[in-house]
């Protein structure tokens, strides 16, 4: 394997990556993988409960506790084409509310109210299992479990790999809204602050594609950045509204004008693969088999 790499300066956040001048992948340590559930006898596919994955690449209906299968790992891979592409962490979180905050940020939509409607149709359930690990279980805690679907989720709630603070209850959540109760239900300031400071995932992808790639290849997009800077410093005007316009509207004609048009093709298309990994509701989320399909991967710009 080649580990070469080069060294570039990362303008936004002030410090330097290392960047492969080569690619391959050699895929390693499957220790944290695990089987699909199968129903014996249908040989249906079961949703799983248990919590997986690495925090920053969990997908939303492991943290709603709702059930999850392969798809969850769709999740994973577009946070991880994401950060391999800009060099961040697309959550950078340690909190479900948190995330769940951030991932509506980042994504540009909300939680779907269908998916909502199950985590508050089993949020008694949870509650009642929490109180079943150091008591015996009331009356009505096993009639609200007497479902085939609260069933699933008390064996979640219940699970030696599950903590008390990794379950999802409908304290998270506005009854009649169906939608998340954020800020109001945010750990401290600091959290809504981090949460406001993350950029959208369209413009994070952007901005990194402005920024970087074409520098690489024509210098007439790095004059004309310049350019757009010296000007402010010349004029003195302060960073406000107006000038970071001023700055983008530079950014814009040189997208415009000096990008490669194939290249910024292939950043929509890697753009649009990453957002159909990351749909918050597993139905509508693509298949791994559609993914190699992707236009994406038949571009050879990015090779």
């Amino acid at each position: 394997m080649d580990d070469s790499y080069s060294v570039i300066n990362h303008l936004q956040h002030g410090r330097k990556y290392r960047v492969p001048n080569r690619t391959t992948i050699r895929l390693i340590d499957f220790g944290g993988a695990t089987y699909e559930k199968i129903d014996g006898a249908t040989q249906k596919r079961l949703l799983r409960f248990e919590t997986i994955n690495t925090r920053q690449y969990r997908a939303p209906e492991v943290i709603l506790g709702i059930g999850w299968d392969r798809s969850s790992d769709l999740w994973s891979i577009g946070c991880i084409l994401s950060e391999l592409y800009t060099g961040d962490l697309l959550f950078a979180t340690h909190e479900n509310i948190e995330h769940l905050a951030m991932m509506e940020k980042v994504l540009e939509c909300k939680i779907p109210k269908p998916l909502v409607k199950k985590v508050l149709s089993s949020s008694s359930t949870f509650q009642c299992s929490n109180h079943h690990r150091h008591s015996s279980v009331s009356p009505s805690c096993k009639s609200d479990a007497s479902s085939q679907h609260h069933k699933q989720n008390l064996k979640r709630s219940m699970s030696p790999h599950v903590s008390k603070e990794e379950i999802v209850d409908d304290t998270f959540f506005d009854k009649d809204k169906l939608c998340l109760r954020w800020p109001e239900v945010a750990s401290s300031k600091g959290s809504v602050k981090h949460v406001q400071e993350r950029t959208t995932l369209k413009v994070g992808l952007f901005f990194y594609f402005l920024i970087f790639r074409p520098s690489f290849h024509c210098k007439q997009y790095e004059y004309y950045l310049s350019l757009s800077l010296s000007l402010l410093l010349h004029c003195q005007i302060t960073i406000s509204t107006y000038s970071i316009f001023f700055i983008f509207f530079f950014m814009f004609l040189v997208l415009l004008f000096v990008t490669p048009t194939q290249k910024l093709i292939s950043a929509r298309l890697l753009y649009e693969l990453i957002t159909q990994c990351l749909q918050i509701d597993r139905e509508q989320r693509i298949t791994a088999r559609e993914a190699l399909k992707h236009s994406f991967f038949k571009e050879k710009s990015f090779s």
